[in-house]
């Protein structure tokens, strides 16, 4: 008995050791795991790749706001269209802006009169009025989470509204001016425009003015917009005008952490990392030609790309952000930018203009490969020429020529819905297309 336990005794360290042992080897294989977090088949994701950003606050929904998402990429998590082909046309719908999807497939369209929810088929769900009358309605709609959709109207009063799912009247907000076409909402479900006058504003979910900040140079236009870093916490706004520049507004300190640029266009776009992109024209860069910047969070240029030289800078489309990190942007010409700067390819998308400067292009869309739809505009003849579809290597499919009576989009994007669902706002007419 006593040589039994002698035996147990000396043989302690040695179980330690193979317990040691186990521990370590399991502890690699947790490590390798985190590593590569892909299954065993799927190739590892590529340097730059973009994860969808949780945003509680904004409803699940395939496109509740303008450009998508509080970063302004422009992206959809569905497949966009490939027949080309009208499904309908909705008409008497006088409309300033883009549209919106809320989670049930429902079309959210605010005009003059109101706010239209619209069914997949074309048909109108609700209406609810705006009780001032006529006038114009130059925000798109925004959905929140909880299915509250928000707009604004400017008549002879100019109001912002809250709105239930089911058409109703959730509250009202007196005394709003609001001209931009975007309304960009906080990860806590704070809204943020900017009024007339260059008001920077924050309005609770609730209703109410939580703060103001003025600054005359905010003042963009109806074409201005914002974007919103991945943690909630800078805003990045600009003016649409002359002499304008992007401002990073700290959200909690309510201050101008730093600010670039002197001619900007368009909406920004922010990328999982934090990095801004934006259309500029520098008078201390390229000798003041316009360009494609990079910016990171800190607003130091990580690469920038020249672009044209004699077209006005008002008539650049918005950067757009494939799910790979790559960026496009385009005037008659579409460019795609890796991740890091580098050019992919360009395509001319004006083969048949007499006069290319004649055609500009509206803002891009892009589905969850990587296909871009770019809306062709006439400028001479103020209408939509075409949609063309540029797939990810830079081959443009003629997608659907349009009749001669749609209206130019200007600012206002098309959107993707469910079940390869695309919609074109026409601008300063009365018209919706859906098309697949």
């Amino acid at each position: 008995m006593t040589a039994i336990k002698l035996l147990f005794k000396k043989s302690r360290p040695l179980k330690y050791f193979i317990f040691s042992l186990t521990c370590i080897v399991f502890a690699v294989m947790l490590t390798s795991c985190e590593q590569n977090p892909t299954a065993p088949n799927e190739p590892p994701k590529p340097y730059g790749y973009q994860e969808d950003i949780y945003w509680p606050s904004l409803a699940d929904s395939p496109w509740p706001m303008e450009h998508h998402d509080p970063q302004n990429t422009g992206r959809s998590h569905y497949g966009g269209p490939r027949i080309g082909e009208i499904e309908w046309s909705l008409d008497s719908i006088f409309i300033r802006n883009s549209i919106a999807v809320g989670a049930d497939s429902s079309i959210y369209v605010s005009t003059g009169e109101g706010l239209y929810s619209i069914k997949p088929n074309g048909q109108t769900k609700w209406f609810f009025e705006f009780p001032e009358g006529g006038g114009i309605s130059y925000s798109t709609p925004l959905v929140a989470a909880d299915g509250t959709i928000y707009c604004s109207f400017n008549g002879i009063t100019k109001n912002f509204y809250g709105v239930n799912s089911n058409g109703t009247l959730k509250w009202q907000v007196k005394d709003i001016d609001l001209k931009m076409n975007a309304i960009n909402i906080g990860l806590d479900g704070t809204l943020y425009f900017i009024q007339s006058g260059g008001i920077l504003t924050a309005l609770s979910k609730y209703g109410k003015i939580l703060w103001t900040y003025t600054d005359s140079r905010f003042y963009g236009g109806e074409n201005s917009g914002m974007s919103i870093s991945p943690d909630g916490k800078t805003l990045y706004l600009f003016t649409y005008i002359e002499e304008g520049w992007l401002a990073a507004f700290n959200i909690e300190s309510r201050t101008i952490k730093w600010n670039f640029g002197n001619a900007i266009s368009g909406h920004p776009a922010v990328d999982n990392d934090g990095n801004v992109y934006l259309i500029a024209n520098v008078d201390t860069i390229y000798q003041g030609i316009t360009a494609i910047y990079s910016l990171n969070e800190s607003g130091k240029i990580r690469w920038s790309h020249p672009m044209f030289s004699a077209i006005s800078i008002l008539y650049y489309s918005n950067p757009v952000i494939d799910k790979y990190g790559n960026v496009y942007c385009s005037f008659d010409t579409l460019f795609s930018f890796d991740y890091y700067g580098n050019l992919r390819w360009k395509t001319n998308l004006c083969d048949e203009c007499i006069d290319p400067m004649g055609f500009v292009v509206a803002p891009l869309v892009c589905d969850n490969l990587g296909n871009i739809y770019a809306s062709i505009t006439d400028i001479d003849n103020q209408t939509l020429k075409k949609i063309l579809l540029v797939n990810s290597d830079g081959y443009i499919q003629q997608f659907l020529e349009l009749p001669n009576t749609i209206a130019p989009t200007g600012g206002m994007s098309s959107i993707i819905g469910f079940g390869k669902d695309f919609y074109l706002p026409g601008v300063d007419i009365s018209k919706i297309l859906k098309i697949k």
